[in-house]
């Protein structure tokens, strides 16, 4: 069980780190799903059509819908045809993201045997590969694995080996190109959890620059506000996610009710409840639109919760 639930902490934290191809790049970091990049054979097209699709996936949070039954079989589909490659080092970077991505929505789907077999996997590939060409992202994926199995009882460690994996990490990102702008989606979640806003705020405002409406950076700098019980971040971050992800197609729910329950928290830290109130009653009627399939989703059901959990708590009386 032990096994099972360190491999589960490391992983479910690692889902989104998957370095990708400049060809696929831009239209992840731009959230521009429909558009595809250009193939040279079937082995670019499917490894590109699993990697837009997982990114999706993720975006949505939406593992345990159709849509990532779906891009499981595509994804053990690609690494069938990966086979074929010619290019044995791209053939093993591949196979280490592909791998990765297969693991992530396995665990996600609650199949934990199969999951932690193919991130096993992905991490033999990816130690293979820590010199040369993708030694970058190689180096990067080790250090953000040895970070969540270093913290799994301790959340502030400060030892030799923490530092080194911060440090592998870091120096992946501080390069100027997109794949640098990608694996910091995953980065700002590390420099969350230890609490380093000056560098977070930096890799954020990198991120910004090139990307100021991605709303996977915009969650996480909601989160780091919320950390920090700065309201006005809070406001200004959450109010951004929610109409940003109110307008995409199709809609976001599970962001929109995180910037509602942020935007709530923080009126309630100001002790303004009526505000409070109005924004948790309006979150949860919309709430009743959802999709039920998009309902049953993790992350829809838990802010739902939460929000849920602040009309008790501030003893909010229903919109009539």
């Amino acid at each position: 069980m032990k096994i099972i639930s360190f491999a589960i902490l490391i992983f479910f934290s690692f889902n989104i780190i998957f370095a990708q191809e400049t060809r696929a790049t831009s239209i992840i970091l731009s959230q521009n799903y429909e558009k595809k990049p250009a193939a040279k054979n079937i082995e670019d097209s499917a490894f590109f059509a699993v990697q837009i699709s997982y990114s999706k996936l993720v975006d949505y949070e939406a593992y345990e819908t159709p849509a990532g039954k779906t891009v499981l079989a595509n994804c053990e589909n690609a690494l069938k045809i990966n086979e074929k490659q010619k290019d044995e080092s791209l053939k093993l970077y591949r196979k280490a993201i592909l791998e990765g991505i297969s693991g992530t929505i396995l665990l996600k789907r609650n199949s934990y045997i199969k999951g932690i077999a193919k991130m096993n996997d992905s991490q033999k590939s990816w130690e293979k590969l820590t010199n040369g060409k993708y030694a970058n992202e190689a180096n990067f994926a080790l250090g953000l694995a040895e970070y969540y199995k270093i913290t799994l009882f301790n959340k502030s460690p400060k030892t030799e080996k923490f530092n080194i994996a911060l440090e592998k990490m870091r120096g992946a990102v501080s390069t100027n190109d997109e794949t640098s702008l990608y694996l910091s989606l995953s980065y700002i979640w590390v420099l969350q959890e230890q609490k380093l806003w000056d560098e977070a705020q930096k890799i954020i405002d990198k991120f910004f620059e090139k990307y100021p409406n991605n709303t996977m950076m915009l969650r996480a700098a909601q989160t780091i506000a919320v950390d920090k019980k700065n309201t006005e971040e809070i406001k200004t971050a959450a109010n951004r996610l929610y109409e940003i992800s109110k307008g995409r197609n199709p809609k976001n729910y599970s962001d929109m009710l995180s910037a509602k329950s942020s935007l709530i928290f923080a009126f309630d830290l100001e002790n303004k409840k009526d505000e409070a109130c109005k924004i948790a009653n309006l979150a949860a009627l919309e709430y009743e639109n959802i999709p039920p399939q998009t309902k049953k989703t993790f992350w829809v059901k838990k802010h739902y919760e939460t929000i849920t959990k602040y009309l008790t708590h501030l003893r909010c009386e229903k919109i009539k």
